[in-house]
């Protein structure tokens, strides 16, 4: 019964399967410039979201999601470069029977003098409005997470 209702509460939850269902539903971005070019800004985006969204960082603060608790090891990071077209995706996605949700969008977009970031943020919970705010801190060669 418990099972049934957690499905059916993840069933009645749309963050959105798809990154521009996401966006529409988004519930805030932070959206910022950097003189690095495109290749370096989503290598110091990539190896950092999935440190702290995926690996041992992230294992202890994403037990409670709202209102109920998922696994986390079920997130993914989901990261996609196309040079030729000056575009780069890194996607947090939680996998699990009853859902194929995004978490975190993260866009970069080649411009003249450096990479322009969107992060299209899940709620405005502390948890994602931090872990939005520690993107730009990467780039300066912070290493923080976010706040726990």
């Amino acid at each position: 019964m418990m099972a049934a209702c957690f499905i059916g509460l993840v069933g009645c939850i749309s963050f959105g399967k798809t990154p521009t269902e996401f966006r529409q539903r988004a519930s805030g971005t932070v959206e910022f410039s950097t003189p690095l070019a495109l290749r370096p800004t989503y290598e110091i985006i990539k190896i950092n979201t999935e440190r702290c969204q995926t690996g041992d960082a992230g294992k202890a603060d994403l037990q409670a999601l709202g209102r109920f608790t998922m696994d986390t090891t079920n997130l993914t990071a989901e990261t996609n470069i196309d040079e030729a077209s000056g575009s780069a995706t890194i996607d947090v996605r939680f996998r699990n029977v009853a859902a194929n949700t995004l978490m975190q969008d993260i866009v970069l977009t080649a411009g003249a003098g450096g990479t322009h970031v969107i992060i299209y943020k899940l709620n405005d919970k502390e948890k994602w409005t931090t872990a939005a705010l520690a993107v730009q801190g990467w780039l300066s060669g912070e290493t923080a997470c976010y706040k726990r």
